[in-house]
């Protein structure tokens, strides 16, 4: 199987998207840019996916997965980068490297009979999904999500990955607020503005919005899926998320699930909500069920989950009684990999992150 045709799934989703946001989204050349910029994101987490879950994973598994992948190198690179202050632009540069050492990786390791279809039901759910952020993520929410942009606006301008301290003369401080020590998804839309051209502040209110709410709420719909065991449909499962926004919600208030999943997923509240603790919790299930590799995959997520938001660790705390509810085998050893995995998240908040 050559290369190119291991891309067509995720070139025809990525693709469609933007091609709804284009023809329904009031979309321009700056949505092009942005969403080839993020589909860079994607493609390494895509090609080095298939070394977690095999050949023959469905392509829908391998795109959650991928994206894991993503979202934990950009947390151990973005760590390092601010650690020794190294620039957007080497940064861009390093993930070209990574970009070009996981084609061939999985250029070598490519199979003959991948599987890339997917049933008709799933491929209408994915359509829906794309109407639905095009509808709703090309003018989120965007709560709490201004206070971040004249640091992030400051980082580009210095072409720098370490937090800003602007804004904190005023108070008579010249270091960056205790908050930003975990502000590495905030460094994410810095990235993108780099690479596509784009103004930060667009990129956040408008550009990105669209395809990092896609890639989220495609990731948030497996994964509650896959706690179902798969005994829900794709469609009943799609109603459970979508129904509080599109059909009955009640109070749209700061504190609601309708509220939270319509915000800016830009927002590291919002993203370690509805990516972050799922894609843990996951791993951490496929681990109980004998998938040694998701174990690593989970803690290859630890600079995202201490430097993304301060309260991820709280979150995954609060998630844990419903993980092994769910999936705890009742033997021994299950009981063994659910105290390693309550330890796992408990560890973080002896870290000062706040």
């Amino acid at each position: 199987m050559r290369l190119d045709r291991d891309l067509v799934p995720l070139l025809r989703w990525q693709g469609l998207l933007l091609l709804v946001t284009l023809a329904f989204g009031g979309g321009n050349l700056a949505d092009v840019r942005v969403q080839f910029a993020w589909l860079a994101f994607l493609l390494p987490g895509w090609w080095l996916a298939p070394t977690v879950v095999g050949n023959h994973a469905t392509v829908l598994t391998r795109y959650v997965v991928g994206m894991v992948v993503g979202v934990a190198a950009h947390g151990i690179l973005a760590s390092i980068a601010s650690w020794f202050d190294v620039s957007l632009t080497h940064y861009l540069f390093v993930w070209g490297i990574l970009f070009l050492a996981s084609m061939v990786v999985r250029q070598r390791s490519i199979g003959a009979s991948v599987d890339a279809r997917t049933p008709l039901a799933h491929e209408l759910a994915i359509a829906t999904l794309m109407l639905f952020c095009v509808a709703v993520y090309r003018t989120p929410i965007s709560n709490d999500i201004g206070q971040f942009i004249l640091q992030q606006q400051d980082m580009l301008a210095s072409d720098s990955m370490r937090a800003s301290a602007i804004g904190m003369e005023a108070f008579g401080v010249d270091q960056p607020m205790p908050r930003w020590r975990a502000q590495l998804w905030h460094v994410l839309p810095c990235v993108l503005a780099k690479a596509s051209g784009v103004a930060v502040d667009q990129v956040l209110y408008r550009y990105a919005t669209i395809p990092v709410a896609f890639s989220t709420l495609f990731s948030l719909l497996h994964v509650t899926r896959y706690f179902s065991r798969r005994r829900a449909s794709v469609s009943l499962v799609m109603f459970a998320l979508l129904g509080p926004v599109l059909l009955y919600y009640r109070n749209f208030c700061v504190f609601n699930y309708s509220f939270r999943v319509s915000n800016n997923l830009l927002l590291d509240k919002d993203f370690a909500l509805f990516f972050l603790v799922p894609a843990v919790l996951f791993c951490a299930a496929r681990w109980m069920d004998g998938k040694a590799r998701y174990a690593v995959l989970g803690g290859l997520l630890v600079p995202a989950i201490l430097r993304f938001h301060p309260l991820t660790p709280v979150y995954l705390i609060l998630g844990l009684p419903a993980l092994f509810l769910l999936r705890m085998p009742p033997d021994r050893v299950g009981v063994s990999k659910a105290a390693a995995i309550a330890a796992f998240a408990c560890a973080p908040r002896t870290t000062s992150c706040a």
